[in-house]
């Protein structure tokens, strides 16, 4: 009997290493290493002005950050900081400045000690140095420079492009207009400065996969690939992301994400974009500019944008007379604005676009996924564009194909 019951205690001592091992995981510690990027989004105002020097400032986590291939920090996670510094530089450019450094991470109801930086602001007229510092734009002084006889010859060559050129400008010497001021909505990346080291991984789990069966797929491949510019003069951006929905959680889904709608094309929005213009400042309803896809416009257009008119991410939406796994479909064309130019062929201004327009696709998709509006998500490889067809643009030709909660 003796022997029998050492038996068994070695037996039993010989299973404790694959019990360990199969043991759940999410119970371990485990690290985000130094240099890692966080995509956040502020839940509080901040700017250059002194009465934010000690301020604390909250930020909600917006992407999953991935650590061996598995998710370390999760969506609506919470980040906080405080504002260490505030001034106006003494040489280049006396520009304002503000620095934030991140101390804590709240992934559930704890917390945890973190040191991160802020590295770059979304869609911002602000740039940021490699200490962290969010930096306003340089004094100007135009008057007695170059360019600012360069803008007047322009002028009078073209009076639409020299004005427009020459009251953006103008308005960057304003020192009002040079603060840094970033209502809380605002998108930052953060770098973190040292390691990181969290008790758990995560309870997440991303939306559930999308099937597509054949008949959905032959859904897809009839549906139009881009829109058309205004009046039919050429191909416009092509469909990205793919919405499953009705009209009402549409509203409801880009709300929550923090997306706004944009003013009518019109004589006064065109009046307000020149005035922000004139102010170097962002204007967050400003119009975006005609396209069509079944002959008419699209039923619905969001964008988000910080504070220049320069940069914003936007996304046109047609209803589609389509379902596909038992949802309406809308087609979404989403792209990234990263500049401004004067068209002569439109007497105003047009924007520069980003010619990876999976980046935006992501971003889009992955807002609605931060905030909790998707059930489910796919992706559907569509047959590539030739050459002459897709023009500029870059792609991978995937469509997401988002289920609305």
């Amino acid at each position: 009997m003796g022997v029998q019951r050492l038996v068994r205690f070695i037996s039993h001592a010989a299973l404790l290493p694959s019990l360990m091992l199969s043991a759940p995981t999410h119970a371990r510690a485990q690290q985000v290493p130094a240099g890692a990027t966080v995509n956040v989004r502020l839940l509080d105002s901040l700017g250059s002005h002194d009465s934010f020097r000690g301020r604390t400032i909250r930020a909600t986590v917006l992407a999953p950050v991935m650590v061996n291939g598995r998710v370390a920090i999760a969506p609506r996670a919470q980040m906080v900081g405080v504002v260490d510094d505030v001034g106006i530089e003494r040489l280049s450019g006396a520009r304002h400045t503000v620095h934030v450094r991140f101390t804590s991470l709240i992934p559930d109801s704890s917390s945890v000690p973190i040191d991160a930086i802020v590295s770059s602001v979304d869609n911002a007229r602000e740039t940021v140095d490699d200490d962290g510092r969010i930096l306003g734009p340089p004094l100007a002084s135009l008057i007695r420079s170059r360019a600012a006889w360069s803008t007047l010859i322009l002028g009078s060559v073209d009076p639409v492009a020299g004005a427009l050129l020459f009251t953006a400008v103008r308005g960057e010497a304003e020192e009002r207009h040079r603060r840094v001021a970033f209502p809380p909505g605002t998108d930052m990346t953060l770098s973190l400065r040292q390691p990181a080291t969290l008790p758990a991984w995560p309870v997440y789990a991303p939306p559930a996969a999308l099937p597509l069966d054949a008949t959905n797929v032959a859904v897809l491949t009839s549906l139009p690939a881009r829109g058309l510019a205004a009046g039919g003069r050429g191909p416009g951006d092509f469909v990205n992301i793919m919405l499953l929905g009705s009209e009402a959680q549409l509203r409801a889904a880009f709300a929550a994400a923090g997306w706004d709608t944009p003013d009518h094309m019109s004589t006064r929005s065109d009046f307000e974009t020149f005035v922000r213009a004139a102010a170097a400042e962002g204007y967050t309803h400003q119009p975006v500019s005609a396209q069509t896809m079944f002959g008419r416009d699209p039923d619905l257009v969001f964008q988000r944008v910080t504070d220049t008119f320069a940069k914003r991410h936007h996304v046109r939406i047609w209803r589609t007379d389509s379902t596909v796994a038992g949802g309406s479909v809308w087609l979404a064309a989403a792209t990234h604005d990263i500049g401004v130019l004067v068209s002569r062929e439109h007497r105003g201004f047009t924007h520069r676009v980003e010619d990876n327009i999976d980046i935006e696709r992501e971003k889009l998709v992955g807002d609605l996924v931060a905030m909790n509006q998707v059930l489910q998500l796919g992706y559907w490889s569509r047959v590539t564009p030739g050459d002459d067809a897709r023009g500029a643009f870059v792609s991978d030709w995937r469509v997401a194909i988002v289920q609305l909660k």
